[in-house]
């Protein structure tokens, strides 16, 4: 079953209707016939005789041969977590004859399909095409509650603390910016371990570890040094990356790999000081002389030595999201707030240093299960799709990776479509992208505009 139009959303993350019409075709040899692709990514599919499904012509009058059973195949959907079926209501049209076929119940997609009704054998006269319109109507499931709120896990690890825990247990370091031969520039976020595990992502917690046990000499890491092999990654995750600064941007900030300190010169010094001092108070045991006045800024000195030689700990390299995204995620299960940047196609302004890109958070999210997250990226990214920026996003790369944003791009098209900025740009796509220079998966979305238009 082809589509005879483009699938249509309405409706809000709240509520999402996503509409799909569909043509069935008149003579088939198959006992089952799928449609193409719909909405999220899920297909309906016909199951007729073991004759195949047809329609035949007698005396003036057509016969839609059935009964037919209806259903729904959903495919690596039956694996998500972020959306229950609220109802599916499908609708047989013929000429001169029609007939509803509902079904309303609550699913949370647990299954590979999802049978929906009957179409029984119909006797139409004068019969033509005909098709099939499906409503989905998807709702989020609610959002998965941390095992621990924000402010127990971070009160855990401050009164965690009094006993001698460490504040921080892992460094994650994540690039600036981007060169021509890779990202650039790593910078370090510092973090502790049990918070990440606490906010309830599993995958997260795999990513971060658990910093515990690290109780052996081999377990020491310098917590102030990235391995020189790591200094720049040759090959992007991502290539097309906002919240990664181009290496030319003038006012891109510099940040040392380490210290140029030499921490064991610096222990050994302190070392010998120490036992320089422990000496000659030996000889003179009176309490003036045990109990001296020390200069603050050695104090600051020794403390920061000792601690830095023996702080225990793991450092993670990310080569998967800019230092800028991986902050705001963070910061995020810290305190359970973010700040997005406006789309770069806006071409509005980031309002502040750390808004980061909804579309890299929006990819993170994906691909760790933040669900909540990353509807809060997807609303964010759909509201800054406009007529005068439609093009450009749907000619992304971003948008062929997730079906979602490209549909809603190609929805923003079909509506704005007689609008002078949008065929203006198509223009403009059309004449300075020729076919020899477009990527593939541009060709594949100029296909899939003129197919709507012409």
């Amino acid at each position: 079953m082809n589509k005879i139009e483009p699938d249509q959303f309405t409706g809000s993350l709240s509520a999402l209707n996503i509409k799909s019409t569909l043509q069935i075709p008149s003579q088939n040899s198959n006992s089952t016939i799928s449609s193409e692709t719909c909405g999220l990514g899920w297909t309906f599919e016909l199951h007729g005789s073991q004759a195949g499904i047809s329609s035949s012509y007698y005396g003036g009058y057509s016969y839609l041969q059935g009964p037919y059973k209806l259903s729904m195949a959903f495919g690596s959907l039956s694996q998500t977590t972020t959306y229950q079926l609220a109802s599916v209501e499908c609708e047989l049209q013929v000429p001169n004859y029609g007939t509803v076929t509902h079904l309303s119940k609550k699913d949370t997609l647990p299954g590979p399909s999802l049978y929906i009704g009957d179409i029984a054998q119909y006797t139409v006269e004068d019969y033509g095409n005909a098709t099939l319109t499906c409503t989905v109507i998807l709702r989020p499931l609610p959002a998965a509650t941390p095992s621990k709120l924000v402010a127990e896990r971070i009160s855990a690890v401050t009164l965690g603390s009094l006993d001698g825990q460490n504040f921080v247990d892992t460094k994650v370091y994540a690039y600036t910016r981007r060169s021509s031969g890779g990202a650039i520039n790593p910078r370090p976020i510092f973090i502790h371990s049990t918070i990440i595990d606490q906010y309830g992502c599993k995958p997260l917690s795999l990513l971060f570890g658990k910093a515990e046990g690290l109780l052996s000499e081999d377990a020491l890491l310098d917590l102030h040094r990235l391995p020189e092999s790591q200094e720049t990654l040759a090959a992007l995750d991502y290539r097309d990356d906002s919240d990664l600064e181009d290496e030319d941007t003038v006012d891109a900030p510099e940040y040392p790999l380490q210290s140029l300190f030499d921490w064991n010169a610096a222990s050994k010094k302190s070392k010998k000081k120490f036992t320089n001092a422990a000496s000659s108070a030996a000889h003179d045991p009176t309490l003036p002389n045990i109990l001296r006045d020390v200069p603050h800024s050695e104090i600051l000195d020794a403390v920061g030595q000792c601690q830095n030689a023996l702080r225990y700990g793991r450092i993670k390299v990310l080569s998967n999201g800019a230092y800028r995204t991986w902050h705001a995620i963070i910061r995020y299960i810290y305190t359970g707030s973010i700040e997005f940047a406006p789309i770069r196609s806006t071409k509005r302004p980031r309002p502040t240093p750390e808004a980061c890109s909804p579309k890299s958070v929006y990819r993170i999210a994906d691909e760790y299960g933040m669900d909540t997250l990353k509807q809060m990226a997807y609303k964010e990214i759909i509201g800054g799709i406009t007529a005068e920026n439609v093009i450009d996003e749907l000619f992304s790369y971003f948008a062929h990776m997730y079906p979602a944003v490209h549909d809603h791009g190609m929805k923003v098209l079909l509506e704005k479509k007689s609008d002078p900025t949008v065929r203006g740009a198509i223009m403009e796509r059309s004449n300075s992208h020729g076919e020899g220079t477009m990527e593939p998966h541009e060709k594949e979305t100029m296909n899939k505009i003129m197919a709507q238009l012409i």
